[in-house]
């Protein structure tokens, strides 16, 4: 019988997985109170971290069924749509919705349906939006508005709903446009981390204890040294699989499950990329893996994320991936891969999609970039389609030009197939129209003026018929007045006897005036009452205006005095972190109370909205760490020579020193030789790598020689083309491209991929070549002795000017990737800050140090800056705070004190900071103060005592753990 496997694989926790659920109660706790703190929390993290599993059973686990009616939502075809749906089948009362559905209006009013349904049940609703970055990847402009828009009227009603929003934290910043109209949606948002080591040992031996499973002892410090051996956090997907992986060779085994050994764990083996290995496995137990792996890229979005779709959608995307797979294929593989846990079964939708993200990322590998851009167009073909259907949209001229290359190697669908032909007809008509109005335009001025002289030639025949009819009037005129001669004389009679009625008229009207004078009296009397209780009234209203402003008044200046009071005491708080920070730099002493003054200076700066990179707090934290570690992680030594060149690998650093020879270090600070140089001669120069497995280097009698290393042999190659010294070199590992410079004013570029390496491109400079630095797989940037800056382009060897100055000669370069800009270090201690992404191409000047910058270099994301100069200090920059938001105190921090030269630098996948020194040492720090702040909690094991708080914080502080907040 096949023992129940207690571990969860791929699939997500749910409520009724509570006597499994293990290592998150910290942020259990932390979620239960911040879903309170506003109607809106956004719930972030990377993908894998178990944002799903922590709402759906950490959280529901902490109400009672009467407390909360959850409804889950997924995107689907449209947010707005399956947000309609669930909303339906979550209501007893179908009228409202029913109403909806007969209307045939795309939009409905969510407040509307939130009541009915919460009148239906008497629970508060929480709105739970699962993978809400398919909103972004998939999403258009009017069905994010329409969402917004609904979920702004809801927040400011008076329904008990509460909305949570979980996604992954790449996509955050998608978000910011949902706060034109809510200004306040990112202000009550929690990241969960990655699982601690600790954490991690309970999600293992708590399921066990719970499934009757016996665990040896070590066995799951044991499991996650094997998973992860590098890193203290925990890929929780990788756990899942690694477990159900080890169930299954237990049962296997015989063992049915029962124990979880060391033995059993020895014999799973390699555990690099499971992940990977697991869908391989997968994958090639079919008939034909090449079509099983088409379905699969077909549940991949063009971001590389999981994606919903139907059958028949799994048929249309096969097609794009270059294979139409019949439908019967499709089915069986489909259910194949549900059976293999790879899918997930249809829900009610009839949609599948990937278990997990981390499958996405690993499908996203093997799509080509071929692939990826006729994907790209056929979401661009259906979203327009989409926006067809609501808006009658047909495609533009500029949008079918783009379409135009991918038409012919596109599978689409009858609807887009005429929805692209509609668009063509739609431009044609309305070429035709344009020329039809031309036309129509021309022959209306050529009626106009036609009829114009009809009608002069006409009113000319008018005029001479009217010339004759007047002179007839004439004569008839003439006769008349004769007659009216007549009519005069007996007129006069008639007026005298108007004169006799006028008297009698007159006596009439004075009689009549004498009463209108009285009733005028009698109305001005009820006037002027009238008028006097409209003015009271008047009166009344505006003393209860005023009155309700008074109230209103009030009320605002409490919220103000409220917000005042907060906000002193955080800076307060802040101000003491500040002082706490200081006085720990003075502890030496006592390296334990310095270093938990460092943290709580963080922990008073963090929780109280002050900058999480504070200088002077990291110094403190950096300082305290040096006291307290005694394994010495942030100095190196034991090396022959100075260290010019760093590298890194799977097993850590790598380093090349001027005898040529590459050292391999471990984070203890021990090193092995893994290359001792054969050739002794005095080294000019040295570069690694970036991978570490080449090196170049400069002999000052041997000229510049390239060494390929492997774990088999060692391939020397001398490189001809420079005839003096080698000054610069850069490696493109898109390309196997070699880029040196040299005081011979040569920038030659070498294929370092071929059997026999060669020049492939040799340019001319107008100096001596310092530094060059790569922006893109076709353009180089230089710096020369003469103080100028060239951007070559390495198709046709053609170059631009950036810069040029004898007196801030730059020195030193580095790309940002990101920005498509450019930092240069001068001898003077400015930064030149260029813009190249549109021309003129423009630049900045920056104060950062006061002598000249000689090594400048940028970190992995491009987020932090280093820089060393001659004297002797090293700064370390927020590239956004101090570039972009132009904050020269908090965007920077200065390491001085070390009274040596730093001879190279260089920041690790994990951002530490480490420098060649001239006294053949290395040293390392580590730029994040939270790692800082784990780091020394570590170390320190302990929370300050009563005394110890009253004296170096203050009695008027309340007591608060140190560390117990820190793992």
């Amino acid at each position: 019988m096949i023992q129940k496997s207690p571990f969860k694989f791929l699939d997500s926790f749910t409520k009724d997985d509570r006597d499994i659920f293990f290592g998150r109660d910290k942020e259990i706790e932390e979620l239960h109170s911040r879903v309170f703190e506003s109607k809106i929390l956004v719930v972030y993290g990377t993908s894998g971290t178990g944002k799903s599993s922590l709402i759906n059973c950490g959280l529901a686990n902490k109400f009672n069924d009467s407390d909360w009616l959850p409804i889950n939502v997924r995107r689907g075809a449209d947010i707005n749509r399956s947000l309609f749906e669930v909303l339906a089948k979550a209501a007893i009362t179908k009228n409202p919705f029913e109403r909806v559905e007969a209307s045939g209006e795309p939009s409905y009013s969510l407040e509307k349906l939130l009541r009915s349904v919460y009148l239906d049940h008497f629970k508060p609703l929480f709105i739970i939006f699962d993978q809400f970055e398919e909103l972004f990847i998939f999403g258009g402009e009017d069905e994010k508005n329409e969402l917004i828009k609904n979920v702004a009227k809801v927040i400011e009603s008076d329904i008990q709903c509460r909305f949570i929003f979980a996604m992954r934290e790449e996509y955050l910043a998608g978000l910011t446009e949902f706060e034109r109209i809510i200004p306040s949606f990112l202000s009550n948002r929690i990241r969960i981390e990655k699982m601690t080591r600790l954490n991690a040992i309970q999600t293992i031996e708590g399921p066990c204890r719970v499934h009757n499973i016996e665990v040896d002892d070590e066995f799951a410090s044991a499991l996650l040294e094997k998973l992860n051996p590098e890193t203290t956090d925990v890929e929780l997907t990788w756990l899942q699989i690694f477990l159900d992986k080890i169930m299954r060779l237990g049962e296997n085994e015989g063992q049915s499950a029962r124990r979880m050994t060391l033995d059993l764990l020895a014999k799973t083996g390699d555990v690099k990329d499971i992940l990977g290995t697991f869908l391989e496995e997968q994958v090639s137990q079919l008939d034909d893996p090449e079509t099983g792996l088409i379905i699969l890229k077909s549940f991949i979005s063009v971001k590389g994320t999981k994606h919903q779709i139907t059958e028949e959608e799994v048929i249309d995307y096969s097609g794009t991936f270059g294979k139409k797979i019949d439908n019967e294929t499709v089915k069986r593989l489909i259910q194949k891969f549900v059976r293999l846990r790879i899918l997930r079964d249809k829900d009610e939708n009839d949609r599948y999609e990937l278990r997990h993200d981390s499958l996405a990322s690993k499908i996203f590998e093997k799509i080509t970039l071929i692939e990826k851009e006729l994907l790209e167009v056929k979401y661009f073909i259906e979203s327009a389609y989409l926006n067809y259907e609501k808006r009658h949209l047909v495609l533009s001229e500029e949008d079918l030009k783009y379409i135009a290359p991918y038409e012919d190697k596109l599978f689409l669908n009858e609807k887009n197939l005429k929805f692209i032909a509609q668009s063509k007809q739609e431009i044609h008509k309305a070429r035709r129209r344009k020329q039809n109005i031309v036309i129509a335009v021309a022959s209306g001025i050529i009626l106009i003026l036609s009829f114009f002289t009809i009608w002069a030639i006409k009113e000319r025949s008018n005029a001479i018929i009217q010339q004759q009819i007047a002179e007839n009037q004439k004569n008839t005129a003439i006769a008349a007045k004769e007659e009216a001669d007549v009519a005069k004389q007996e007129a006069i009679v008639s007026r005298q006897k108007a004169e006799e009625n006028e008297k009698l008229a007159l006596t009439a009207k004075n009689q009549s005036e004498i009463a209108s004078k009285e009733a005028l009296v009698a109305s001005k009397n009820a006037l002027q009452q009238k008028t006097r209780a409209e003015q009271l009234s008047v009166i009344a209203g505006e003393q209860a205006r005023k009155a309700e402003q008074e109230k209103q008044f009030a009320d605002e200046q409490r919220i103000l005095a409220q917000s005042a009071e907060e906000k002193a005491k955080r800076l307060s708080l802040i101000s003491t972190a500040q002082n706490l920070a200081l006085k720990s730099l003075s502890m030496e002493k006592n390296p334990e109370l310095m270093g938990l003054l460092a943290v709580q200076a963080f922990n008073f700066n963090r929780n109280n909205d002050g900058p999480s990179d504070d200088p002077v707090i990291w110094e403190a934290l950096n300082k305290a760490f040096s006291k307290l570690d005694s394994s010495k992680h942030s100095v190196f030594m034991g090396t022959p020579s100075e260290i010019w060149s760093f590298a890194e690998n799977e097993t850590g650093l790598l380093t090349a020193d001027m005898d040529g020879n590459i050292l391999q270090w471990n984070n203890n600070g021990i090193s092995k030789i893994l290359y001792k140089n054969p050739i002794i001669d005095f080294v000019d120069f040295i570069s690694l790598s970036p991978d570490g497995r080449k090196m170049s280097l400069n002999y000052e009698n041997k000229g510049l020689i390239l060494e390929t290393l492997s774990k088999n042999e060692i391939a020397i190659s001398e490189l001809h083309g420079h005839t003096k010294t080698i000054s610069a070199a850069i490696w493109n590992n898109n390309r196997n491209h070699l880029i040196t410079g040299g005081t011979d004013s040569l920038i030659i570029i070498w294929d370092t991929g071929a059997n026999e390496i060669i020049s492939i491109n040799t340019i001319k400079a107008p100096s001596s070549v310092k530094s060059l630095t790569l922006c893109g797989n076709d353009s180089v940037i230089s710096v020369h002795d003469d103080g100028s800056i060239f951007l070559w382009n390495l198709r046709n060897s053609t170059s631009e000017l950036l810069f040029s100055s004898e007196i801030e000669k730059p020195l030193c370069l580095a790309w940002n990737k990101n920005e498509n800009s450019l930092l240069a270090g001068c001898s003077n201690g400015n930064i030149l800050l260029f813009k190249l992404k549109n021309k003129p191409y423009l630049y900045s000047r920056f104060a950062a140090q006061t002598t000249g910058i000689n090594l400048l270099i940028f970190n992995d994301d491009c987020s932090l800056v280093a820089t060393a100069a001659w004297d002797k200090v090293i700064r370390l920059y927020n590239y956004h705070k101090f570039f972009d938001l132009l904050n020269s105190v908090g965007g920077a921090i200065s390491i001085e004190n070390l009274n040596l030269r730093a001879r190279s630098v260089w920041f690790t996948h994990d951002n530490k900071l480490v420098a060649g020194m001239s006294d053949k040492s290395i040293r390392i720090w580590e730029t994040s103060s939270q790692k800082l702040v784990s780091l020394i909690c570590k170390l320190v094991k302990k929370d300050m005592t009563d005394s110890e708080w009253k004296d170096n914080v203050g009695q008027e502080v309340p007591y608060e753990e140190t560390c117990g907040k820190n793992p």
